[in-house]
């Protein structure tokens, strides 16, 4: 696949599309540098239907309150219409008011909604 700058990538979406297709989440993990975040941007890419939102864990953290209150708004959207939540930089042991927000996200969102967790 080209994208915008005319560099070639290897398309790794074929096990996000199964497991896309089967679960409301998934976890996507391993080193860094090994394609995570370009697989996941690959597979919107190919779902433009699909409204799609991205957070990025690592540097919300620095203001939880600020993440929080996101994580809240995505909730109560997510209620409402199907978004496919993209939660980049997956901490191991994330705060336990962000760890109980993220369930009831993943328990209450509609049934076309998804999340997916790169670690």
């Amino acid at each position: 696949m080209r994208n915008k700058t005319n560099v070639d990538y290897i398309d790794k979406t074929e096990q996000l599309e199964k497991g896309i297709k089967r679960f409301p989440s998934i976890y996507i993990e391993g080193s860094a540098a090994c394609g995570k975040t370009t697989a996941v941007k690959m597979l919107l890419q190919k779902h433009p239907e699909e409204k799609s939102y991205i957070l990025d864990l690592a540097l919300e953290l620095r203001q939880q309150e600020e993440l929080l209150e996101k994580l809240r708004r995505l909730k109560g959207q997510m209620e409402t219409e199907p978004l496919w939540l993209v939660l980049e930089n997956m901490l191991e042991n994330p705060v336990p008011e962000v760890t109980d927000l993220l369930k009831e996200i993943v328990r209450t969102m509609q049934p076309d909604g998804r999340v997916i967790f790169v670690s």
